[in-house]
């Protein structure tokens, strides 16, 4: 196989992660399906303020324990956690600070008189030998004689943080009755690292414990979470090849580009220009039982699965610009989801099974690139970003209730951010230039 030329690679970077172009919409503005025809349309901008619903007010001690411990600093993660989620209300905790002789039990009275719906109480217990023990109770103030919550823990005390994470995931689980928060799963991001090196890293969903994934020198890019951590292309003079961190091989490799990998258990889809032009594809883990998805003389990059795993959607030109499509994962006619705009691509589904049709994509706004949200059952459309510099690439926290993003701007406001699906709530936990933000279902242990 000869290899793939270089204006071709140029081309094939720009579609996956290059800018596009959608109709001017208003920050959490719904769009109606495209009539019939697909024609591209205007909407005027409409200024939204405000939070997205009416949140749930919820205080958060400073948790007891001894004072040997971080305790303010790990009732400010509890509080970042669930303030992140856009569900809550934080209530300022030197408001009403409680009794320490009161342990986990509560007095509702003096909560309900500063407004306090639900009351998330924590005590630390310091076990030596560098061991601790995290238990929480967790309150309705509608029925505060039984906690609607409860979780304990014990480990190292250097990994009290992540004990508070999975015990603000519960809290989450029993206030909503449903899915936990993911506060505990990690992200991983690209970032350039001087002239002609990009390298791969990852750090927990708020910013903490960033780690460089690769070594050496060379363009490592596009990471993905996958079987054994951490997987990821590396482009070479020779072609482009997917690997896995520790991998003594790469698992996908050739004479051509491999690229934009991305898992459904032990199924991967990536895009390889393997037989001429770049089309689809899926394999095992290991590398074995490749299959080729798509089959057009247009470029297909960027697949993504659905939460079932049923669905791929992927970036094809084929209409003559670069739109989404989906495909049965078994094979299949692809079927065109983004009919506004003539630039769309990164797609990423929403994981969790409760937003099976949601597709959160990259968009160009005139010069700007933005972050869309798409129904592709109904067609509708809400915008995510506006304003605010270039966004790009976004990621689904594994409950979709928080988007990760890479930003652009001036004034040291590039870097990961997240935001609700609906644009509310924005807050940046990383600095500096990124790209390619993917996000782990797999907790940190």
């Amino acid at each position: 196989m000869s290899r793939t030329p270089r204006t071709l690679i140029i081309r094939i970077l720009a579609i996956t992660g290059a800018a596009l172009l959608v109709a001017p919409l208003a920050l959490g503005q719904t769009v109606p399906p495209a009539p019939a025809g697909g024609e591209d349309m205007t909407y005027p901008p409409i200024v939204v303020t405000g939070h997205e619903a009416e949140l749930f007010r919820m205080a958060v001690p400073t948790p007891i324990g001894p004072r040997s411990l971080p305790l303010n600093d790990l009732r400010q993660v509890a509080a970042r956690d669930l303030d992140y989620s856009s569900l809550y209300q934080l209530l300022d905790p030197d408001i009403y600070r409680p009794d320490p002789t009161d342990g986990l039990g509560i007095d509702a009275a003096p909560w309900r008189a500063i407004g306090a719906q639900g009351v998330m109480k924590m005590r630390i217990t310091d076990l030596g030998g560098g061991r601790a023990r995290l238990e929480m109770a967790y309150y309705e103030m509608l029925s505060p004689s039984t906690p609607a919550g409860q979780y304990q823990e014990e480990g190292q005390a250097t990994n009290l943080r992540y004990m508070v994470h999975r015990a603000a995931n519960e809290v989450v689980r029993a206030n909503t009755r449903g899915e936990p928060g993911a506060f505990d799963t990690r992200l991983t991001f690209g970032r350039r690292e001087g002239a002609g090196r990009k390298h791969v890293f990852s750090m927990d969903y708020d910013g903490n414990a960033i780690q460089r994934i690769t070594s050496g020198r060379g363009v490592n890019l596009l990471p993905t979470f996958g079987p054994g951590g951490i997987w990821y292309s590396i482009l070479t003079p020779l072609g482009m090849s997917i690997t896995r961190q520790g991998a003594s091989r790469p698992q996908i490799a050739g004479h051509y580009l491999n690229m934009g990998v991305t898992f459904h258990g032990d199924r991967m889809a990536f895009a390889s220009s393997r037989d001429g032009n770049t089309e689809v594809y899926t394999a095992r883990a290991d590398g074995s039982d490749i299959r080729r998805l798509t089959n057009s003389g247009a470029i297909d990059v960027s697949p993504t699965f659905s939460a079932d795993g049923s669905t791929i959607a992927f970036v094809s030109d084929r209409s003559g610009t670069p739109q989404i499509y989906t495909v049965p994962a078994a094979g299949g006619t692809p079927r065109r989801v983004t009919w506004r705009g003539s630039y769309n691509q990164t797609p990423a589904f929403c994981p969790s099974p409760r937003h099976p049709n949601w597709l959160a994509f990259t968009g160009r706004d005139g010069g700007t690139f933005d972050i869309f949200r798409l129904n592709i059952q109904s067609g509708e459309i809400i915008r995510v970003t506006q304003g605010q510099g270039d966004n790009r690439d976004p990621a689904w926290s594994p409950d979709c209730r928080i988007v990760a993003f890479a930003r652009r701007a001036r004034r040291n406001r590039s870097g990961v951010w997240i935001s609700s699906p609906s644009g509310f709530n924005q807050n940046q936990v990383v600095r500096g230039e990124v790209e390619t933000v993917r996000w782990s279902g797999r907790p940190r242990r």
